[in-house]
């Protein structure tokens, strides 16, 4: 299973947290929005999501418009469309 990579939608709390308006984001890769703050970060949050389609309360780092770093816990469940 590969889960989509699009942002399909952006909560309120997360375009205040990222700088991100919700047009920047909507359709785009959090590697081309430069979201992750390492690729690393980003190969641990993805890959049990694409073995086991849902992952629960994993720590990591993601990066705002400014280039601040800050720390986020991510629930993720891939829907099939």
């Amino acid at each position: 299973m590969r889960p989509y990579t699009h942002a399909e939608q952006a909560h309120e709390h997360w375009v205040e947290l990222t700088g991100y308006s919700r047009e920047e984001a909507i359709g785009q890769r959090g590697t081309s929005l430069h979201l992750w703050a390492s690729p690393a970060d980003r190969q641990r949050i993805m890959a049990p999501l694409a073995e086991q389609g849902t992952l629960h309360e994993i720590e990591t780092t993601f990066r705002r418009t400014n280039g601040s770093i800050y720390h986020a816990s991510v629930s993720a469940e891939v829907i099939e469309t």
